[in-house]
């Protein structure tokens, strides 16, 4: 692919044969084909992720998606319940990466007003991650008398701490439970401080967390990580 990609006829493909095959002795294995035809906007998207995002997980669980033309976020709970929260939350990339993501999601969902291109199940991660900076900014607010938007110089490195510890409990909160009891969680803890919603939205998410449970806690998940993150205060920092 990068050969052919590399020509001046790059432009007349339209489309790849992908075969997973394998030399035994004189035998040659076919252990699965496919075929692979991106389209226009999915070339331009997949540009942005690798040119955008830094951190290899995040960005490799991106790309998957995009190709098999999944939602963003699939897949993510899996990484999210293996990997070291270390990684996942804090000054890191993988953070950065969530944060960025959502807030492009943002962007998007308000240009669009939402119009048909945004369908609801992707609205969700919008209103999710509204929901849950909304909690962590008011957990900070509560715990250092701060409010998160009119920090004093000297006090910065205060308030990123306690983002960073609240934000990371309630990563760690969530990972640890599923079904009944991430619902429970998500209803009395996550939504315990007051949420400026919508009706139509209040009544999105209600119906995701009924029925939908699984994806809304894969997005709690990265909005939690996004949410953790803070500017690294050197270049030694942000490499972590």
């Amino acid at each position: 692919i990068r050969h052919q990609g590399a020509k001046s006829t790059a432009n007349l493909v339209q489309g790849f044969e992908v075969l997973h095959v394998d030399k035994e002795g004189n035998n040659v294995r076919v252990y699965s084909t496919a075929r692979f035809a991106p389209e226009a906007a999915m070339v331009d998207e997949y540009a942005l992720v690798r040119k955008t995002l830094r951190d290899l997980l995040f960005r490799r669980q991106r790309l998957i998606n995009l190709v098999k033309r999944r939602p963003w976020f699939e897949g993510f709970d899996r990484v999210a319940g293996t990997m070291s929260f270390k990684i996942l939350t804090g000054r890191v990339r993988f953070a950065a990466d969530a944060r960025h993501t959502f807030e492009e999601r943002s962007r998007l969902v308000m240009a669009s007003d939402e119009s048909p291109g945004i369908n609801t199940e992707e609205a969700l991660d919008v209103l999710v991650y509204k929901m849950i900076r909304n909690y962590v900014n008011r957990k900070v607010e509560s715990k250092t008398g701060l409010r998160w938007d009119a920090v004093p110089p000297g006090k910065r490195r205060e308030v990123d701490e306690a983002r960073e510890k609240i934000a990371r409990q309630a990563f760690l909160d969530v990972r640890s439970r599923s079904g009944s009891d991430f619902e429970g969680y998500f209803a009395g803890t996550l939504c315990s401080v007051p949420q400026f919603i919508k009706p139509e939205d209040f009544t999105r998410l209600s119906a995701a967390l009924r029925k939908d449970a699984d994806n809304l806690r894969t997005l709690t998940l990265l909005a939690l990580s996004a949410a953790s993150w803070t500017r690294p205060e050197s270049k030694t920092e942000e490499t972590k």
